[in-house]
């Protein structure tokens, strides 16, 4: 029966991948004079930090949620100097980033929640996403890991990390200081789905205050099902090949 099942392994397969746009992926557009050499630009948030609570928003093309407490938690843009990361400052690009920007996902309490979000359009069927993260480590100080995750959630979804599904995620941090690392993240879709897909990173307060990523990526490829009739006439088959070899035996 082996030929069988590389038969019907045979009728299915995974077209080649095709990009996802992604606005900002990398975090490059940004009003006009910021951030500069050294700078950063800061999403909204909640002002004083003192003040409890989730606040949520937009901005240069990312949704973001922070939750409040009585630290700092912001989410913001920034070029990196040369004591951050190699090969930064100006217009120099951080060792593996993409880019002279990065972002960074701020949380100082334990257990709160820093969150940046994307709609990239409606979530297909058969699909197979890849979402490609850079997630840093400065030289500075300790980062802590960040998740990266595809959601699907409704369109209009502002806080999709706590209220969509979490189709995949992966956790981590640059293994070198100073650098930026690839992390990534699959799933594949059945035949029936709802909603939009999203895409993030979200960076959960452990002590270490920051998070940083940049150059996200997003990939699908489309699965090619059987259909029932040819998978009908297989089995068919695959009967027939057995039906003999019993006699045979």
């Amino acid at each position: 029966m082996a030929a069988f099942g590389l038969a019907v392994a045979s009728l299915a397969g995974v077209a080649s991948a095709t990009p996802v746009t992604i606005l900002n992926p990398s975090f490059e557009a940004v009003a006009a004079g910021e951030p500069n050499d050294g700078s950063y630009s800061l999403a909204p948030h909640l002002n004083p930090n003192s003040i409890a609570g989730t606040y949520n928003g937009t901005f240069n093309s990312w949704g973001y949620v922070e939750t409040n407490g009585s630290g700092f938690q912001d989410f913001g843009i920034e070029n990196p100097s040369s004591g951050e990361y190699t090969g930064a400052a100006g217009s120099g690009t951080p060792s593996g980033a993409d880019g002279a920007n990065v972002a960074f996902l701020n949380q100082s309490i334990t257990g709160g929640v820093c969150n940046i979000f994307q709609d990239v359009g409606v979530l297909q069927a058969n699909t197979t996403y890849t979402l490609t993260v850079a997630i840093g480590q400065r030289l500075d100080r300790v980062n802590g890991a960040v998740d990266i995750g595809l959601i699907n959630a409704s369109s209009g979804q502002t806080n999709p990390w706590a209220n969509g599904a979490i189709l995949s995620s992966t956790t981590g941090v640059s293994s070198v200081a100073g650098t930026f690392q690839d992390f990534t993240a699959t799933f594949t879709t059945g035949g029936t789905v709802t909603g939009d897909l999203f895409i993030g990173a979200q960076y959960v307060g452990n002590g270490t205050v920051q998070g940083s990523v940049d150059n996200f990526r997003l990939n699908a490829a489309s699965v090619t099902v059987p259909e029932p009739a040819s998978l009908g006439l297989l089995s068919l088959a695959g009967a027939g090949l057995l039906r003999r070899r019993r006699r045979n035996a």
